[in-house]
């Protein structure tokens, strides 16, 4: 199974059992036990683009906490416990130890694909965050898989993401295979550009930095980034969770959940996302709106109901068109249809082998804790668009023209994504609303694509937002409009198209972010092409 040092499932760190990292027991004579691993020599550290050991030197000009505390200087951790016993005695700025104490700053929340469908302990992710001496958490973060509620100790590979506090970019390191490796930064996981087939887009530098085929534009990664955080705990609690928090403390710290996370990613990503910006005007116009147009990161929503609950099922509209509408609005499906269809579509939560998971009392596990899981639009995206208007880069205008575009189909549209292809050659110092309009103006004029067609005339049409709008707010209607069951078939079935895809990138175009099988539903449903018709809502 293929890892990528992601934070936020993951980070891309995190769910298990079923990878977006390590500890040890309940006491502190753990870290006594296993300070030996920090043996007198300093840190070998491959870093995999250029295939040499890097120097003390390469790593000062890294600047981010793990570079500093972790491996530079003496004393070479070889695992997680033994990090946790090295940075309680290197990062002791606002963090003085106390051997008898768990380490301060320190935070673990816990992701599980299996535990709570099972309602039984099963196997988990870990994210920590240490923050000290001033640091923001999603500074320094690391990560542990495959971690079992009975085992005596923590796993001993990690995975570790360090941010450089000026540039507000993302290093990428793991300790696996008996050594430290570096992956690079978040500018060299985007700098060569994106590889795109049907709306989709890969990093180029997937192929020798893995870390990218998870962290796709660069940033953190935490799928179910927002409410109610499917696989972590939040808005439900994780069987086996505290208590094995507790067994660890003395390397895991405090105990936190998805909804403290979800503050940390995206804090950490709209840093980033500014300097990101600057970065990719240097790449073209064409890399530089890429997020816009095509998907590259996806995040998991659901709905905010368990499978135990009765009523119907409130599915946001960020399901049918992109966040940027900020379309504050929902559809029902009744809870009976939605059962009957999921019955005959024979859905269901299986293993990597294909077995359905069973739950309490030995009943398959159907559907994800929270119904009805999805992938949307990544929130590192949808926050870089915000940010390229605050940049002036492009204004909101240009947005709602480029997303009116094929607008029921929020991720994976190839027409949208395929737009990028007439964008206009320009230098970084002329970049902004007015050249790149007039520019995609020009290289679209004769081009007789269908999208290429319907984007020129939103283009030339100035003040056209509002009419996009009311086109949007014509087709909710229509959605509201629909019977009960008709409409949640649809959903189900372009939902269960949406999971192929994610799937089918994670195994055929080296996107990483989907680890598990149980992530998702599967189901009998044929795939299709098909999308909602803007005016009627209907799957066609």
């Amino acid at each position: 199974m293929k890892r990528c040092a992601h934070l936020v499932t993951t980070l891309s760190l995190l769910a298990a059992g079923s990878m977006a990292w390590t500890g040890c027991g309940s006491d502190v004579s753990e870290v006594g036990a296993n300070s030996a691993d920090i043996t007198s020599s300093q840190c070998q550290i491959l870093d995999v683009k250029t295939g040499r050991s890097m120097t003390q030197a390469d790593l000062a000009k890294l600047n981010d906490p793990i570079a500093k505390f972790v491996l530079a200087g003496e004393g070479c951790p070889s695992d997680f416990q033994a990090i946790s016993a090295k940075l309680r005695k290197t990062d002791v700025e606002s963090c003085a130890d106390d051997p008898s104490a768990p380490p301060q700053g320190t935070k673990t929340r816990l992701v599980s694909e299996r535990s709570q469908v099972m309602g039984a302990p099963q196997s988990y992710r870990a994210v920590i965050s240490r923050a000290c001496g001033g640091r923001e958490e999603h500074e320094l973060l690391l990560s542990s898989f495959g971690v079992s509620p009975n085992a005596a100790a923590l796993p001993g590979e990690v995975e570790a993401i360090g941010a450089d506090p000026d540039s507000h970019t993302f290093n990428f390191y793991a300790r696996e295979e008996g050594k430290w490796k570096f992956f690079g930064n978040s500018l060299d996981l985007i700098a060569d550009g994106y590889e795109c087939k049907d709306g989709a887009c890969t990093p180029k530098a997937a192929g020798e930095r893995r870390c990218a085929s998870c962290h796709v534009g660069g940033g953190l990664v935490m799928k179910e980034l927002n409410t109610p955080w499917v696989h972590w705990e939040g808005d439900t609690t994780t069987p086996g969770a505290k208590e094995l928090v507790e067994k660890h403390k003395m390397t895991l710290g405090d105990k936190a959940d998805g909804r403290e996370l979800e503050h940390v990613i995206a804090k950490g990503n709209q840093a980033y996302n500014a300097n990101r910006i600057q970065f990719l005007k240097s790449k073209g116009v064409a890399e530089l709106l890429r997020p816009l147009f095509c998907t590259l990161d996806v995040n998991l929503q659901s709905t905010n109901d368990s499978v135990l609950a009765m009523g119907p099922l409130f599915v946001s509209f960020d399901y049918f068109i992109d966040p940027a509408w900020s379309v504050f609005d929902s559809v029902a499906i009744p809870r009976a249809d939605y059962d009957a269809l999921t019955t005959q579509f024979k859905q269901r939560i299986v293993d990597a082998r294909g077995t359905q998971l069973k739950g309490l009392n030995n009943t398959p596990v159907t559907d994800t804790f929270f119904a009805f899981t999805y992938p949307e639009r990544g929130g590192l995206n949808v926050d870089y668009v915000q940010q390229l208007v605050s940049a002036n880069v492009v204004d909101d205008e240009f947005v709602k023209d480029a997303l009116f575009v094929d607008f029921t189909r929020p991720i994976f549209s190839s027409a949208r994504c395929g737009l990028l292809d007439h964008a206009p050659t320009l230098g970084a110092e002329e970049i902004g609303p007015d050249a790149i309009r007039s520019g995609f103006v020009q290289k679209l004029a004769g081009v007789s694509d269908p999208a290429a067609t319907a984007f020129l005339a939103s283009l030339q049409q100035s003040g056209d937002a509002a009419q996009h709008r009311e086109a949007v707010s014509k087709f909710m209607q229509a959605c509201k409009a629909r019977p009960g069951k008709e409409l949640a078939s649809d959903m189900l079935t372009y939902a269960s198209h949406l999971r192929r895809r994610m799937r089918g990138l994670t195994a055929n175009s080296g996107q990483g972010v989907i680890e598990f099988s149980e992530t998702m539903a599967t189901d009998d449903i044929a795939d299709t092409t098909k999308a909602f018709d803007p005016e009627t809502c209907i799957l066609k």
